[in-house]
């Protein structure tokens, strides 16, 4: 937990470095780089990690070595043909939206430095998973501080003497990603050796055992549809607005939004390891130990979530010029709508990897195809009629939508169980 709180406070001061170096346009720019290169991801990449520790276990408590072998071939191949074809779509857009779309021809550079991040994600979800197994979450930590650190430090470096661009941020933050991609390579190759899977990890085994792999291909493939249409409100909110309105304006929503989403990504990590667990407990039948899990997170971390939202949006009036620059102090109401939004699914953090591990991501999938419905358009219209704040609200009121929807569907399973 110290780990992440801390990876939280790295994240922080990156984006005062950020911010104070880029402006609120530079910033703007940024996201923008950010989002097409995120966006490109998703529609390709499936949601391994979950169906992966759903299958995994069971292979373990199976001893089918082959089936383990088969499972992880099958996650990293993958993950390596995802990643690779993103990249090479990235190089490809990265011209006509920079010319196009941002009339910066030079910012095609940036596309393609930071679509080397995307490539460097190769192996991340599978070495996730696999540590997360042997329940080696100080690793997982320790790998993941330090990626951050080296990142920190770098930026404070170049920050500090004034070389802090577009590019030399894209830079630094592809090669963090990189030393981090074979930090994880070689831990995967040891979890190979220790378990004695070398033989059976292929591409030949994984198709010879197709029919015994069809609940996870299965899981995987609900798991991209639910995480494609998610994406288009996730990554396509930022370049929406940037189609209407001017780089600086989308700075100032990027830095609210990316301010609430340190918090959620903080609540992502921790939702993962609830995921195990939670399933690790059904697969036992252990329901009562479920429910009082459940029952213990809600009581202590609802008034922890509640009353440190309430700070936030008290103190975000003189705290964000004051941290970020005169220049984003209109971003202070942008950032009071996207928490107010946050609030529920802050609180309920634990009910996403419940809903996944009750096998109802295939029924949330239902509510994820009427909300996009209704979201893209919203997007568009509160974007062109009000800018960055229009765009604010729509965001929040999906937020809010989709965590209903997974605690309406969450909870009466867990009644039954």
């Amino acid at each position: 937990m110290s780990a992440q709180f801390g990876i939280t406070a790295l994240g922080f001061l990156q984006s005062i470095m950020v911010t104070r170096a880029l402006g609120a346009s530079g910033f703007g720019i940024w996201a923008i780089v950010l989002a097409t290169n995120g966006l490109v991801l998703s529609f390709l990449a499936f949601r391994t990690p979950d169906a992966l520790t759903r299958f995994w276990k069971d292979s373990r408590i199976s001893a089918a070595p082959e089936l383990r072998g088969a499972l992880l071939a099958s996650a990293l191949a993958t993950e390596a043909a995802t990643r690779l074809l993103a990249f090479l779509i990235i190089v490809g857009l990265a011209p006509v939206i920079a010319a196009s779309f941002l009339d910066q021809p030079a910012i095609t550079a940036v596309f393609v430095i930071q679509g080397i991040s995307t490539l460097a994600t190769i192996t991340r979800e599978t070495w996730f998973v696999l540590l997360r197994d042997e329940r080696r979450f100080r690793r997982i930590a320790t790998v993941e501080f330090g990626t951050h650190a080296l990142q920190v430090a770098l930026l404070t470096v170049v920050w500090t003497q004034g070389e802090l661009t577009l590019t030399s941020l894209a830079i630094i933050v592809a090669g963090a990603s990189v030393c981090r991609a074979g930090i994880q390579v070689c831990g995967i190759l040891s979890y190979i050796r220790r378990y004695d899977l070398a033989g059976t990890v292929s591409i030949r085994s994984a198709w010879r055992m197709r029919g015994r792999l069809a609940g996870f291909w299965n899981l995987m493939f609900v798991g991209y549809l639910s995480g494609s249409l998610t994406t288009l409100v996730k990554q396509g909110d930022v370049i929406v607005l940037g189609y209407f309105v001017d780089a600086r304006e989308v700075g100032l929503y990027r830095l609210a939004k990316q301010l609430v989403g340190l918090i959620q990504m903080a609540l992502g990590n921790f939702s993962s390891v609830l995921y195990q667990d939670f399933n690790e407990q059904i697969q036992r039948g252990e329901s009562v130990l479920l429910r009082t899990s459940i029952i213990s997170i809600a009581r202590i971390w609802t008034p922890i979530a509640l009353v440190g939202i309430g700070i936030g949006a008290v103190f975000a009036d003189p705290v964000v010029p004051l941290v970020f620059g005169r220049e984003f102090q209109p971003s202070v109401p942008i950032l009071h709508i996207l928490l107010a939004g946050a609030t529920l699914g802050i609180c309920l953090f634990w009910v996403h990897p419940l809903l996944i591990a009750t096998d109802r991501a295939r029924a949330f999938l239902n509510w994820v195809f009427g909300l996009i419905l209704v979201t893209l358009p919203a997007m568009v219209f509160g974007a062109a009629y009000a800018g960055a704040h229009g765009m604010a609200i729509v965001i929040a009121v999906h937020w809010t939508a989709a965590q209903c929807a997974q605690a309406r569907l969450v909870f009466p399973a867990l009644k039954r169980n």
